[in-house]
C-alpha cells in the first residue's frame, strides 16, 4: 500500500496576509478560504502535518494544480507490480549497447519485454527479458501496443531504447501512479551533460526536459503533455484506452495523455524521478528533431481540434499589445482598463479583490504578450519572416521578436555557451518547430494548429 501523500505548492501560489484569498492553479484559479481553509492553506505553506479534515480543499487544490501531492517510494518489489515494455528500432552496435545495458539495470527490478521494430540490424538482447519481433516498421505506438498486450502486472513501463540511469526511478514513478485517481506518472527526461556546445545548450532547452517543478499534466496548464521517453501507466488504464494510437509516428504520446485525462484519470509530473537522454549530436539532427516533433501538429489537431492552439488568450489582450506596437497607447490604456474594471467587478465580493484584479490583468496582459512572441518564433514563423522582408518598422518589430527573448533567456540561465551561439540556436530551436508545425498543417490540410483562440477568459472562482 502506499502511504498518503505529502503535498507542495505550486509556483503560481499567492496569498494575502490576511489569508481569505488564494490564487494558485494552472489555469489560475480564485479561492475564498474559511477558517478551516486557512489553517489548512498555512499548513501547506509551512510544510506541517495538515488537519484531519483537509481532503475536502487538498482534493480541489490539487484537481486545479495549485498543490501537487509528493508520493513516498515503494519500498516493496516491483517484480510482481511492474513490466517494461521497450520498443527498440536498432540501427548500429552502439544502439545495441545502448539496450543491452538497459536491459540489464531493469531486468533486476521487474520483467521486460523488447519489441524489435523491425531493426535493420539484428541483435540478440540478454536472457533476462522476453522479446516480440515485428515484420514492419510501423513506429514506436505499434510497438508498444505489441508489448502491452502480453502484459499482466498492474503497472507498465514504456521505456525508450535510448534513455540510461532509468532503474532507479521507478520505484518513485509506480508510487506515484498508485495515488488515488491518477492513470500515469513520467519523470524528469534530462539531457546527458556533454562537453560540445549542443550538449551544453540542451542541458537547459531540451524539449523533453519539463523542468524541476511538479505539476498535473493536462492540455491548458502549465504542463500540457509529457514525452513518453518514459512512463508508468496504470495497465488496466492503458488496455482501457486501447493504448496508442497506431496512425501516429509523431505525437502519439501528447495524444495518449489527452485521451487519458479525457477519461477521467489524471496525468502527473514528477522531476524527483530523473533519467538521462543523450543531446542531438550535430546541428543539423537537432534541427531535424525540432521539424519533427513540429509536424505532430497536424495530426493532433484532427485528433483533437479544441486544443491545439499556438496562442490561447482573450482578444481584449490581443487587441491591447496590436494598438500599443501601431503607437495607440491611449486605445491600449483604454483596454487595459477595461479588462481591469470587468475583473475588479468579478472579484468584489473577495476581500482585496481589487488589488487582486489588478495583479491579475497586469499578469494576464504580460503573459499574453510572452505567447504572442512565442507563436510568432514558432507556428506563425512565416509572418515574422515576411515582416523581416519588409523592413521598416515592422522589420524592426521581427528583429526585436527573434533576438529579444533569445538575449533574455541566455541572461536567466547558466552561461554555459557565448551569446551568440546560444542566440542562434534558440532562434533555430523554435523556427526549426515552427516550420515543422506549418508543413504539417499544409500536409494534413489544416489551419487549426495556427489559428488562436481569442475567447475572453474569465476567472476560475472558488
Amino acid at each position: 500500500m502506499t502511504p498518503d501523500p505529502s503535498f507542495v505548492c505550486d509556483s503560481s501560489w499567492h496569498r494575502y496576509s490576511d489569508g481569505t484569498t488564494l490564487v494558485a492553479g494552472s489555469p489560475l484559479a480564485v479561492f475564498s478560504l474559511s477558517e478551516a481553509g486557512r489553517d489548512v492553506a498555512r499548513a501547506l505553506e509551512a510544510g506541517e502535518p495538515l488537519p484531519d479534515f483537509h481532503r475536502p480543499l487538498t482534493s480541489r487544490l490539487a484537481a486545479a494544480g495549485a498543490i501537487h501531492p509528493l508520493a513516498s517510494e515503494l519500498e516493496e518489489s516491483l517484480e510482481t507490480l511492474l513490466t517494461v515494455v521497450i520498443p527498440a528500432h536498432v540501427s548500429d552496435d552502439a544502439g545495441i549497447a545502448r539496450l543491452t545495458r538497459l536491459i540489464e539495470e531493469l531486468s533486476v527490478q521487474c520483467s521486460v519485454i523488447v519489441v524489435d521494430d523491425a531493426s535493420p540490424q539484428a541483435f540478440m538482447i540478454p536472457n533476462a527479458a522476453k522479446i516480440v519481433r515485428l515484420d514492419t516498421n510501423r513506429g514506436p505506438a505499434v510497438a508498444r501496443n505489441a508489448g502491452l498486450e502480453m502484459v499482466t502486472t498492474p503497472f507498465v513501463a514504456f521505456i525508450d531504447s535510448d534513455v540510461t540511469e532509468c532503474g532507479s526511478a521507478l520505484p518513485l514513478l509506480v508510487a506515484t501512479c498508485s495515488l488515488d485517481g491518477v492513470g500515469l506518472a513520467a519523470p524528469r527526461v534530462a539531457s546527458r551533460p556533454g562537453v560540445t556546445r549542443l550538449a551544453r545548450y540542451e542541458e537547459r532547452f531540451s524539449p523533453l526536459d519539463l523542468g524541476s517543478e511538479p505539476g498535473r499534466v493536462a492540455p491548458g496548464s502549465r504542463i500540457s503533455y509529457v514525452p513518453s521517453a518514459m512512463w508508468v501507466v496504470r495497465t488496466e488504464v492503458a488496455k482501457s484506452l486501447g493504448g496508442f494510437d497506431a496512425e501516429m509516428r509523431v505525437g502519439e504520446d501528447v495524444d495518449f495523455v489527452w485521451r487519458l485525462v479525457r477519461a477521467g484519470s489524471t496525468a502527473r509530473y514528477e522531476p524527483r524521478a530523473v533519467v538521462h537522454h543523450d543531446p542531438r549530436p550535430t546541428l543539423r539532427a537537432l534541427m531535424r528533431q525540432r521539424f519533427f516533433y513540429g509536424g505532430s501538429v497536424g495530426p493532433l489537431s484532427i485528433r483533437h481540434p479544441s486544443l491545439l492552439r499556438p496562442l490561447k488568450t482573450s482578444w481584449h489582450s490581443v487587441a491591447l499589445w496590436v494598438f500599443f506596437f501601431a503607437g495607440l497607447a491611449p486605445i491600449s490604456a483604454l483596454l487595459g482598463i477595461y479588462t481591469f474594471v470587468g475583473l475588479a467587478r468579478r472579484l468584489r465580493h473577495l476581500d482585496h479583490g481589487v488589488r487582486e484584479a489588478l495583479r491579475l490583468v497586469v499578469r494576464g496582459h504580460w503573459s499574453a504578450l510572452s505567447s504572442i512572441v512565442r507563436a510568432l518564433r514558432r507556428e506563425w514563423i512565416p509572418l515574422t519572416l515576411l515582416c523581416l522582408m519588409f523592413g521598416g518598422y515592422l522589420g524592426a518589430l521581427a528583429l526585436a521578436v527573434l533576438f529579444i527573448p533569445s538575449i533574455v533567456d541566455y541572461f536567466r540561465g547558466s552561461k554555459r555557451l557565448d551569446p551568440v551561439t546560444f542566440v542562434v540556436l534558440r532562434i533555430l530551436d523554435d523556427a526549426s518547430y515552427g516550420m515543422g508545425a506549418v508543413t504539417s498543417c499544409v500536409r494534413n490540410r489544416t489551419i487549426r494548429p495556427v489559428v488562436p483562440d481569442l475567447r475572453t477568459w474569465r476567472a476560475n472562482v472558488h
